[in-house]
């Protein structure tokens, strides 16, 4: 951010899946600086994870790209960077399959990462080793593994398009919303108007950065 101090109090950071578009299409450094400028929220640092052609294997909680994440970049971007280490002051986020890769990092690094920035996630998702019982075989697998996790300190920002896919889209993200909430998770969740594309992902995160790390929601 504009007049960064290396020696001064910790910055929080914003950590996006899909580096290369939210850089170059979503434009989230002017998010950022005017988000910062206008005092909606704090300073932050900004890192950026490119995507490659191993994308829909890494994001779909694959737990070594997980370890990259934690392990190598947050552990470089601390040696190199003031940034803090309290969890409420960070964010994981991500579109599509990135917003569903978010939320699994929430659920295993909440030491890390206590906010996650869902947007049209893929909440759809089932690792194939996925074993349910009949009365079960509608739940979420992402809710069945925040079911199995204690009550963890993390909020969330959810959004979905109106004219997304309602089954696989918009009905999956509004059921994670509602589980959520009735684990006692802090969330905010939108819905917008448009389908699954950047135009509106551009047009809502500073939604969910000021939910998330706004000074009157801290």
């Amino acid at each position: 951010p504009e007049n960064y101090n290396k020696e001064g109090d910790s910055y929080g950071m914003v950590m996006l899946n899909d580096g290369f578009e939210y850089l170059n299409i979503l434009h989230i450094t002017n998010v950022l600086d005017n988000l910062i400028s206008s005092g909606d929220i704090p300073p932050v640092i900004g890192v950026f994870i490119e995507s490659t052609k191993e994308r829909p294997e890494q994001l779909k909680c694959n737990d070594e790209y997980l370890r990259f994440i934690c392990d190598e970049v947050v552990e470089y971007v601390r040696e190199n960077y003031n940034v803090s280490n309290e969890q409420s002051k960070n964010v994981i986020g991500g579109y599509s399959l990135g917003g569903l890769f978010a939320s699994y990092a929430g659920l295993r690094h909440s030491d890390i990462f206590g906010n996650v920035l869902s947007q049209s996630g893929s909440y759809w998702y089932k690792r194939d080793d996925y074993k349910c019982s009949e009365e079960e075989k509608d739940k979420l697998w992402m809710t069945s593994e925040f079911e199995k996790a204690n009550h963890l300190p993390l909020k969330f920002y959810i959004n979905v398009g109106k004219i997304e896919p309602k089954v696989s889209m918009i009905d999956t993200n509004i059921q994670f919303k509602n589980d959520l909430i009735n684990m006692g998770y802090d969330v905010k969740f939108e819905l917008f108007k448009s389908g699954h594309d950047y135009w509106y992902w551009g047009e809502t995160i500073a939604n969910g950065l000021i939910f998330l790390l706004g000074k009157n929601n801290c």
